[in-house]
């Protein structure tokens, strides 16, 4: 408002001067344009009722009483002005002046505390700075802060311990919250650990971080769950809970946990209330003590009781000598074995044997019941005369196939079978009719047969068969071609894969031989002063381990015969020899030879 008023004022002295250089018309007319009672040319503004020389003099920019001077300072509504140093729009009291203009460094209002400070002066807003900013003769008051030790410098103040100030002591900080200020893990801000110690200040010590332990005092990583505990750290003997596997239910065994393997041993190992479950063994009563339980009598337990076994698998437990592997008696009705399959088919075919009311003709073979290797064709050719399927069972001797080494029939050849001396099952292997064999003949010791075609028994001449060459055997027989039950058995000390290898040989000693020889010692004895005779197959000398027999050892002679004794032999011009069996009598510097007839088996 100040500043329109000084230039209306300055406007109007501008228009009275300008009226007073007016010069003055030439005229008797007193001229008064404004009313005011003063003449034109007395009034500075004749223009303006309210300036005239008699106008009193306000502050409004204007001359109002026409002396020349704009708003002198004793005008009507001047101003109090107040020295204003620092510029903050209040005076000192001191140096005030008055005026209707505001002069240079001067305000309006007075009552300024601090003329020096800008901030200071009345009204101002306290701020906490040692300075009495709003005048009002106090320092401070109402903005100072209140501040509280902290003693352990953890950032909060312990509200017991107080300072005033604007800004924290040393020492001191605007928390208050501290709950021990001799602690710094003690705070408001700090992480509740498990020590003992309220260190979250929430009047709680140790709240969610105990921990819980459970008595483990065998060790074995299982806790007693009755013995929960709580605590910062494990007491002797004691796990956390949350590292126990599970619940012991006897924490002094270290094998007994919810983790063993229960055994059997009268304790419950695995903690489930029951001892021993799952893992009794099952045992059977073994009233024959033969080893073998009756499954319809057991006992459960960790061994066996007294008369039990944990063999189930007896059929008759009243009996020693029956029992699963026992020696099975065919064919008596009694199931020895426990095999439970009929005691009248011994080959397991499912057929019984022809003889106790079954169709199983051969039942020591499984393979076979009506039609078997029979020897009646190539294709069901019979590995040896003793194999034939219905030996002792009607068959007849005969003339039958044969094929000693299994498989392809095309080797199977034909020879006779004895199927009824000294129980059957003789092979033919060589004939001789009304024929000799030279002692030194290859027919003995070689591979090659004679005339194996001929199957006429009493043909006049010789043939080894190919039974000679194949058929394994321990026994040889000697017969006649007509009366097979003629002649001498030898059963040898061990077996041989065919003929051809034993006559190969270094020779056997004949002891069928011996009774019949001693039995007509004394004639013999005559002659060569003998007192006893042996008879010996093949070649004697290399069996004796001689190569010259003198007459003193012709009781050991059989004079190179191969199978037998001499023949009609003739030595030395001392006579005929009597004698029967393979081969012809042969001296040292004599070779005679006597036709035989005879044929030779083996078995």
């Amino acid at each position: 408002m100040r500043p329109l008023a000084l230039v209306s004022l300055s406007l109007a002295l501008s228009l009275t001067l300008a009226c007073r250089n007016t010069p003055p018309e030439d005229t008797a007319t007193v001229v008064d344009l404004d009313g005011d009672g003063i003449p034109s040319d007395v009034d500075c503004n004749d223009g303006d009722a309210a300036v005239s020389p008699t106008a009193t003099e306000l502050c409004d920019g204007i001359d109002n009483n026409c002396d020349g001077q704009v708003d002198e300072a004793d005008g009507a509504g001047a101003f109090t002005w107040y020295p204003d140093a620092d510029g903050d729009g209040f005076g000192l009291g001191a140096g005030e002046v008055v005026g209707c203009t505001l002069p240079e460094g001067y305000a309006e209002q007075g009552g300024d505390c601090n003329d020096a400070l800008a901030t200071s002066f009345p009204g101002a807003t306290e701020t906490c700075n040692g300075v009495d900013d709003d005048c009002d003769g106090e320092v401070d008051n109402g903005v100072l802060s209140t501040f509280y030790a902290d003693s352990d410098a953890d950032g909060y103040g312990d509200a017991d311990s107080t300072a005033n100030a604007c800004e924290a002591p040393s020492g001191y900080v605007a928390d208050a919250t501290d709950c021990d200020d001799a602690a710094a893990i003690a705070n408001p801000g700090a992480a509740e650990i498990c020590d003992g110690v309220d260190n979250n200040c929430d009047a709680q010590i140790d709240e969610a971080v105990l921990i819980t332990y459970a008595a483990d005092q065998d060790g074995d990583t299982y806790a007693d769950e009755a013995t929960l505990t709580e605590a910062c750290a494990a007491p002797q003997g004691f796990i956390e809970l949350a590292a126990s596997v599970g619940d012991d239910c006897d924490d002094q065994v270290t094998s007994t946990n919810p983790g063993a393997s229960e055994v059997c041993n009268g304790v419950d190992d695995d903690c489930d209330t029951v001892a021993d479950n799952g893992v009794k063994l099952t045992f059977y009563a073994d009233s024959d003590t033969d080893g073998y339980g009756d499954a319809a009598m057991t006992s459960d337990a960790c061994s066996a009781p007294s008369g039990y076994v944990s063999d189930a698998t007896d059929c008759d437990d009243s009996a020693i000598d029956i029992f699963p592997g026992a020696p099975e008696v065919w064919y008596d009705g009694v199931d020895q074995d426990c095999s439970f399959t009929s005691d009248d088919d011994q080959d397991g075919d499912g057929h019984d044997a022809a003889a106790h009311g079954g169709d199983d003709l051969d039942d020591t073979d499984g393979a076979c019941w009506d039609t078997c290797l029979d020897g009646a064709s190539p294709t069901r050719a019979m590995a040896s005369c003793a194999a034939n399927p219905f030996l002792g069972l009607g068959a007849t001797t005969d003339v039958y196939w044969l094929d000693p080494n299994g498989g392809d029939s095309a080797d199977a050849f034909q020879t006779w079978c004895d199927m009824d001396t000294d129980g059957g099952g003789w092979t033919l292997v060589m004939r001789a009719v009304d024929g000799a064999f030279h002692y030194d003949d290859a027919v003995w010791t070689t591979p090659v047969l004679a005339d194996e075609t001929v199957f006429d028994l009493a043909a006049a001449g010789q043939s080894k068969y190919a039974s000679f060459n194949t058929v394994p055997f321990q026994e040889l027989r000697s017969s006649g071609t007509v009366d097979l039950t003629v002649g001498y058995a030898e059963t040898l000390a061990q077996p041989y894969d065919n003929a051809l290898a034993l006559f190969l040989g270094t020779g056997f000693e004949i002891g069928s031989f011996v009774p019949y020889f001693n039995s007509i010692m004394n004639a013999f004895s005559q002659e060569w002063g003998c007192t006893s005779y042996r008879s010996y197959g093949v070649n004697q000398k290399a069996y004796l381990g001689t190569t010259f027999i003198s007459g003193g050892s012709y009781c050991d002679w059989n004079g190179g015969a191969r199978w037998g004794q001499r023949v009609n032999a003739y030595h030395s011009g001392t006579g005929n020899h009597a004698g029967q069996g393979w081969g012809t009598y042969s001296t040292i510097a004599y070779d005679n030879q006597r036709n035989i007839t005879q044929l030779l088996w083996v078995r």
